[in-house]
């Protein structure tokens, strides 16, 4: 199983287009985990001549927005990005579902103000965008962000997982 994040800039300060990672154990790391999982990064903002043509062209349209025209993965990506602008009830759709996003930060940030008032702390205040912003890092998208904010013993189970202290 292969999990791919595509960055706009490089999270590791590398400089290279492609990071890929294997499970390793921690205290030893001649010690491989082969549960088949590989975790690749893309990086738009990298060396495009470290990889080659077919990922540049595409780490270079994430990044501008522009497809390169020789590249017929980027041309059919571009057309099918306008295409799905100009879907008037695709385009409703995501305005629903950002407004639905805002009003569940909004929620999660008034909840946190209540917990950390209540608890005379103001640590619960920013637990609801943090959540937030662990989960976009993680690569969930809106729907499953959604879902997560209206669910408390879910969004307390993720707290425990990213850390985010109480």
């Amino acid at each position: 199983m292969y999990i791919i994040f595509i960055c706009l800039e490089d999270p590791f300060c590398k400089d290279l287009p492609i990071y890929t990672f294997t499970s390793r154990c921690k205290e030893d790391s001649s010690v491989a985990f082969e549960n088949g999982t590989i975790d690749i990064v893309r990086n738009a903002a990298g060396d495009p001549s470290m990889t080659n043509t077919g990922i540049a062209s595409l780490l270079q349209y994430v990044e501008s927005d522009k497809a390169n025209g020789s590249d017929s993965l980027t041309t059919r990506l571009s057309q099918a990005v306008r295409d799905a602008h100009e879907d008037e009830e695709r385009v409703n759709n995501m305005n629903m579902l950002d407004w639905d996003i805002r009003d569940a930060r909004a929620a999660a940030a008034k909840e946190g103000r209540a917990e950390g008032c209540a608890e005379g702390t103001g640590n619960e205040q920013d637990r609801g965008s943090s959540l937030i912003a662990a989960m976009e890092r993680d690569g969930l998208g809106p729907q499953e962000i959604l879902e997560v904010l209206k669910d408390p013993a879910k969004r307390e189970e993720l707290h425990g997982k990213y850390g985010i202290a109480a």
